[in-house]
């Protein structure tokens, strides 16, 4: 149950509390809150959880390289396919372009029609995988991936679990089809429809 600093305080004093524990909201936020709790409870020595658990805070570091490993791991695995199949289609589909360049389409409509398609992809995509996650989660947290004691590892689901891989996929998406866009802007309706090109 949580108390204020100040009761805090007594109990110290008082030798009914051996030790405190603060747990917040954010973990990042423990090291700047020490010089607060160390000027309230000067008889208390207060340590911030990573300087007391350095092995757990490694953990956690390596928990956080290897999420970034996976997060490039991802946008290669997305970018160069995307990249590749639609590369493919603009040069099977130059006729096509060139007839809408006749009919007055601009560089930039026939390029915007790669980069939406890429987005569709992409949405779709994400609406895949974040039902097939939110199938796992649910799955896991009804049978924990450890569970030792009164110790129980389960995935935590937020808004953010699904919003950030989302909108990563769709940055990658986007920058994927750049090139292939621009390829398509450049179609040179004349020399495609005489098929000189």
């Amino acid at each position: 149950k949580p108390i204020p600093i100040t009761q805090a305080r007594v109990l110290m004093l008082a030798a009914v509390a051996d030790a405190l524990a603060r747990f917040l909201a954010d973990h990042a936020a423990a090291r700047p809150l020490v010089p607060v709790f160390a000027a309230a409870l000067p008889d208390a020595r207060v340590v911030a959880w990573r300087d007391d658990e350095p092995g757990f805070a490694s953990y956690l570091d390596a928990r956080d390289v290897i999420g970034a490993v996976s997060y490039a791991m991802v946008i290669a695995a997305i970018a160069i396919p995307m990249w590749a199949l639609l590369y493919i289609q603009v040069l099977r589909r130059r006729r096509e372009l060139a007839i809408l360049r006749s009919l007055g389409f601009t560089r930039l409509e026939i390029a915007a029609t790669c980069v939406i398609q890429a987005l569709a992809i992409a949405v779709l995509g994400c609406a895949i995988g974040a039902a097939l996650g939110y199938g796992a989660i649910q799955y896991f947290a009804a049978n924990p991936l450890f569970e030792w004691e009164s110790l129980r590892v389960t995935p935590i689901a937020s808004p953010s679990t699904f919003l950030v891989p989302c909108l990563v996929i769709l940055a990658t998406a986007i920058v994927a089809a750049l090139p292939p866009a621009w390829r398509a802007s450049r179609v040179a309706p004349a020399s495609v429809l005489r098929r000189i090109e």
